[in-house]
């Protein structure tokens, strides 16, 4: 579970039992979110879809972190990923680190706009 980074949900799309992270009140680029305030989902396996900016989006498959979705640049944002599920309290910070990464890249996408 990931806590404070964002206000859970149900998920709109995904497995059933997928859990949406929202940014409230956000209006950003669809470039930083999946769907509306969503900007990350966690789904039953504890794997997540989340956008990223560009660069750590690029950061982040290099190093094995994360997966590129495979329409993402193509109907989805370009930084769309799928971080796996952390096995260990390491990779948690990680994926701790990463969800804050997309939460931070939602919450400036909406500053631009409003």
């Amino acid at each position: 579970q990931i806590v404070g980074l964002g206000t859970p949900a149900d998920a709109i799309i995904g497995p059933p039992g997928t859990r949406s992270l929202l940014l409230p009140g956000a209006a950003g680029t669809a470039a930083a979110f999946l769907h509306g305030s969503e900007f990350a989902h966690l789904h039953p396996d504890g794997s997540l879809h989340l956008c990223l900016p560009p660069d750590l989006a690029y950061d982040a498959l290099v190093k094995g972190w994360a997966l590129a979705h495979p329409l993402a640049g193509v109907r989805l944002s370009a930084g769309l990923v799928l971080v796996r599920a952390p096995r260990n309290g390491a990779e948690r910070e990680t994926v701790t680190a990463v969800v804050a990464a997309a939460r931070r890249y939602a919450a400036a996408e909406t500053a631009k706009i409003n």
